[in-house]
């Protein structure tokens, strides 16, 4: 069963929003990408997740989406350089591309810094992100 499955994504797959909120003025989705965890580790995989990876996030630039947040398996170095890949390849992207572990800053950058701040700190543990 779950071969068929694998192979009918394989064919017709597309993302998907999952779920969907809104707070006020915010609206919030969460999207899936039709894979298994197995396939992520396939090399073979890798072009395929990519390029569904930037259909969604050009899709998102085309509905005005200010910010977009790669899942866990949807980033890393070695499958799209934290999100970097897309970004390079499209440098007028209006939307933001973060991936996880960056989420928080761009949340506080977005909504939680008055126009007159002209220092901010942020504490926490040194991450991929922070320390490139």
């Amino acid at each position: 069963m779950t071969a068929c499955s694998m192979m009918l994504r394989l064919v017709y797959g597309r993302t998907f929003i999952v779920e969907g909120n809104r707070f006020n003025k915010l609206k919030l989705q969460s999207w899936a990408i039709p894979k298994y965890s197995q396939q992520y580790f396939m090399i073979s995989q890798k072009m395929s997740i990519n390029k569904m990876i930037e259909e969604a996030i050009l899709e998102a630039h085309q509905k005005g989406i200010k910010l977009l947040c790669l899942g866990l398996l949807n980033q890393g170095e070695n499958l799209n350089i934290y999100g970097g890949l897309y970004v390079s390849k499209h440098p007028n992207l209006r939307v933001k591309v973060v991936d996880g572990s960056s989420l928080a800053l761009a949340v506080v950058v977005l909504n939680g810094i008055p126009n007159r701040t002209t220092q901010v700190l942020l504490r926490g543990k040194l991450t991929k992100v922070t320390t490139k």
